[in-house]
Formats: structure tokens, C-alpha cells, sequence
């Protein structure tokens, strides 16, 4: 490959739409400023895609790389230069996304991870087919040297996701919440800096609206958050296939935005069951694994990969078994409990409900006794403190419920759950960073202690607790942890 080679100039647009995004709620909060009249602000906005444009330029001609047998070296910077040599025996991760508008022209925005820090990765803003094969090429050879291993990769088992699945999946999503939220939020920052006659029209109309009128806004908002989440989720896992090279998984996924994930067997840290509470109903689970690798960048920041977004939660270890065979996937039974725990437990959130909750609605009610606030504000105020007291009630239930543990040969397998969701865990002993045993002063009587294991997961750690378990047990477990053949 050309020495000191630049990106494809395909490149600058990305690097052109990256900046764009960083000044993106700059120019909006520019333009729709009550002290500018439309001349200053268009000429603001003008202002600003020039600039980023300027940037993109500068940001695409600085950006240079060498690509040799043995290594990839990076030099980039505009005003501080920063220089990069990645030898290919360490690389852990290529991941490629093509977003729509690459697509005509056949490039990639490519990420190349290590087991590092995440300073060590590697990102470029377009790169051709033919470029990434050679790294790929250069990457396998390098590690099949490594692990002196002669075997050509192949395809040794592949799994679809089902289209009816996928539609269920991104039906039960909860991400539609979210968005209900953030259209709301843009909604009212937006009323804050549109010309105030608008705004007047609008409160106007809003004010004159029935009880019906206010339902159907509501439904119709709602109804567009659910269409949102249903289609990020549907674009996002659109013919995703799962396919396992040897040691190697590699993922392809995306609709409008086409992702491909090459990732090694032995960056897997723990296996990663996940169901939330509509999706137990469907009998639908995620799979994820814990990953080492260097920090994902701002537009991927995540604590897990998704190998499988969706399966039926009954055939969800047979599939994985055909991908990850060195891990013992089983469904661990019932931890071993004290009497009580599910009690301990429930005491243990509402005391500390009240106390994050006292002092709010001490400042509450004197602001109403002092400024004669309406009665029905503390009676919303009220019904809503009980709802939240009542679903952390429930979620604490859930939670002991579902907590389970087993040992079986080398491997630990947890169960817990988190605001109703499920997460089983499967972490083999070598994996395992640490264990931790806590104990209250409350709990000593009772001879019970929490459990936290420690596994690593990207450039951080991950933390799981188990509640309320005897000290024996606990004993035990930190025992099996840090035994050394």
C-alpha cells in the first residue's frame, strides 16, 4: 500500500458532518435568539458550515497512515500532531459502519480497537473495501503466526435473526419513553427561542384545547416516539447475522446504516443474558458479551456488545452454545437465601426512599404554606411520591426474586435483576478481576454479607452484587474465585 496515504476525500464529509454536530445546538440556539434579526442569524449559520468546512478539510489533509505487514502507523492533528503505531497482533476489534450516504461510494468508517487503553484506538472517517481487506489480511496473518495455527477461517456456523422477532423486539421497546422525553424537552427549548408571537399563537391554541383535545395530543405524541424507537431498533439489527470464524465472531447488521463487527473469542470477558419485563412476556432475550478493549468514542459509548439482539428466550443457549462452545451455559438455580431476605431487602429501599425524599418534600410543603400554593399540587405531589415508594417496592421484589447463583466447574454464573430486567451473567474463573464481601452493621446479627464480583469490561470494570446471602456461602464463592490451580 501507498506510503503516507491520505483517506478517500469521501472523508471530508464525514469529518465536515462531525463538526456540524458538535456546533449543532450552537446554531440552533443562535438562530432562534430574540437580540438577532434573520440577517445576523443566517449569516451566523453561514458562518458556521464554512467554518466547518474549513475544518473538514484541515481535519482530512493532516490525517495520514502507513499500512505495512506488521503494524499501522497514524499520524493526525491539526494544530497538535499525534503519532500511532498499532501492530497487528494486538488489534482485538475491527468494526465497520457504512451509513447511507457512504453507500454509493463503497467506503466505511472503520474503528480498530485493542485490549488497551482507550487512547489506543484507531478510527478512520472513510477507508475503501480494498484498504480494510488488506488490514484485515495483514491482521490475520500476523495472528495466525501468533497462535501458530495453520487452519484457513472458515464459516463454521451462522445465525439469521427472524424478521418476526425483530418486529416483536422493537414493538417491546422501552426506548420509545425516551424519546417521549427528549420531544418534549426540544419541544420546550424550542418554544424558548422562537419569535414570541409564534409562541403566543401557539400557547393560545394549546390553552383552547378540550380535555379529548389534550388526549389526542398526548396519543399522537406518544404514537411518534413508539414509530421513532421502532425504526432506530428495526434499522439498527436489519438482517443481522451472526457468523463464527474459528476464533473470530463476526457481526453484520443495519439497514440504512450498514455495521460490521470482527471481534476475537478470547476478548470475551462474561456472556450477558438480558430481558426486560415486556420481553419475558413474548419470551424474547438479548445477548450480549463483556468485552476488554480500549473506550468506545462518543458516538458508541455502550457497556456490552449485542451478538444476539433477539432470540426466544427457551432456544437462547442451544443457539449460543454453537458460537461460544468453551462457555457452560446453563440456568442457574436459586441462590441460597436467609430467612427473610425478600423483607430485608424492602425495608432496606424504603428507608432510603424516604431519606433521598424527605428533605424535597420538607422544602414542598413549606414553599405551599408560605406562598398558598393550590391543594391539589400536594395531592399530585403525594400520589406521585407513592407511586415511586410502590415501584421501587416492586422492583426490590422482582429483584430478590429473580436472584440466582451457581457454580459449575470453571464457571460462575449469576442472575439478578435491575429496574425489572433480568441479566444472567456466565463469567469463567479466570475472567473474574475480583470479589468483594460487605457487611452492614445491621447485617451481623443475621450472618448475612453482600457479594460483589468484579469483571472487566471495556477500559473499566463491571460491578455485580448479590444481596443478602449467608457468610458461608459468600465465603465459598471468594474461595472458588481466588483458588489457583
Amino acid at each position: 500500500m501507498t506510503k503516507s496515504a491520505h483517506q478517500p476525500v469521501i472523508a471530508v464529509i464525514a469529518e465536515i458532518i462531525m463538526t456540524v454536530r458538535e456546533f449543532f445546538f450552537v446554531v440552533l440556539f443562535l438562530f432562534f435568539g430574540h437580540t438577532r434579526s434573520m440577517t445576523s442569524r443566517l449569516i451566523v449559520v453561514v458562518g458556521l458550515i464554512l467554518l466547518a468546512i474549513l475544518f473538514g478539510v484541515l481535519r482530512w489533509w493532516f490525517f495520514t497512515y502507513d499500512v505495512t505487514p506488521h503494524e499501522i502507523t497514524l499520524k493526525k492533528g491539526v494544530f497538535i500532531r499525534k503519532y500511532v503505531h498499532m501492530p497487528f497482533e494486538r488489534i482485538q476489534t475491527i468494526t465497520r459502519t457504512q451509513p447511507f450516504y457512504f453507500q454509493p461510494f463503497d467506503v466505511y468508517r472503520v474503528s480498530i480497537e485493542t485490549s488497551g487503553k482507550k487512547d489506543d484506538r484507531l478510527v478512520f472517517s472513510a477507508l475503501r473495501l480494498t484498504q480494510i481487506e488488506v488490514i484485515e489480511q495483514y491482521r490475520q496473518q500476523s495472528q495466525t503466526k501468533t497462535t501458530e495455527s495453520k487452519e484457513v477461517p472458515k464459516a463454521d456456523h451462522v445465525y439469521h435473526i427472524q424478521t418476526s422477532e425483530l418486529v416483536v423486539f422493537a414493538l417491546t421497546s422501552l426506548g420509545s419513553l425516551g424519546i417521549f422525553g427528549a420531544l418534549a424537552t426540544v419541544i420546550s427549548e424550542l418554544s424558548m427561542h422562537m419569535p414570541q408571537d409564534l409562541v403566543a399563537k401557539f400557547d393560545h391554541w394549546f390553552s383552547g384545547q378540550t380535555f379529548a383535545g389534550y388526549i389526542m395530543i398526548l396519543a399522537v405524541i406518544l404514537i411518534v416516539s413508539l414509530v421513532i424507537a421502532f425504526a432506530r431498533i428495526y434499522n439498527r439489527y436489519y438482517h443481522f447475522t451472526l457468523t463464527r470464524f474459528g476464533v473470530h465472531l463476526a457481526i453484520t447488521q443495519g439497514l440504512l446504516t450498514k455495521k460490521e463487527i470482527q471481534l476475537r473469542l478470547s476478548r470475551i470477558q462474561a456472556v450477558h443474558y438480558e430481558q426486560s419485563l415486556l420481553r419475558r412476556w413474548v419470551n424474547l432475550a438479548t445477548i450480549n458479551v463483556l468485552l476488554a478493549s480500549s473506550g468506545r468514542g462518543d458516538k458508541e459509548k455502550q457497556d456490552k456488545t449485542t451478538i444476539i439482539p433477539v432470540v426466544s428466550s427457551s432456544k437462547a443457549y442451544h443457539v449460543l452454545s454453537d458460537f461460544l462452545p468453551s462457555y457452560r451455559l446453563i440456568t442457574p438455580k436459586k441462590a441460597i437465601g436467609i430467612d427473610h431476605a425478600m423483607f430485608y431487602e424492602l425495608r432496606y429501599e424504603v428507608l432510603m426512599s424516604l431519606i433521598y425524599l424527605t428533605l424535597p418534600t420538607v422544602i414542598y410543603f413549606g414553599c405551599a404554606y408560605v406562598w398558598h400554593w393550590p391543594t391539589i399540587y400536594s395531592v399530585i405531589g403525594i400520589f406521585i411520591l407513592s407511586v415511586l415508594i410502590i415501584y421501587v417496592m416492586i422492583c426490590a421484589a422482582v429483584r430478590m426474586t429473580d436472584q440466582r447463583l451457581v457454580i459449575e466447574q470453571e464457571t460462575l454464573t449469576l442472575q439478578t435483576s435491575q429496574w425489572l430486567t433480568k441479566h444472567v451473567y456466565t463469567i469463567p474463573r479466570d475472567k473474574i478481576q475480583g470479589a468483594k464481601a460487605t457487611q452492614s452493621y445491621f447485617m451481623i446479627k443475621s450472618q448475612t454479607q453482600h457479594l460483589r464480583v468484579i469483571i472487566r469490561n471495556g477500559d473499566g470494570a463491571k460491578m455485580i452484587d448479590m444481596r443478602y446471602l449467608p457468610e458461608a456461602e459468600v465465603e465459598r464463592i471468594i474461595r472458588w474465585i481466588t483458588h489457583v490451580k
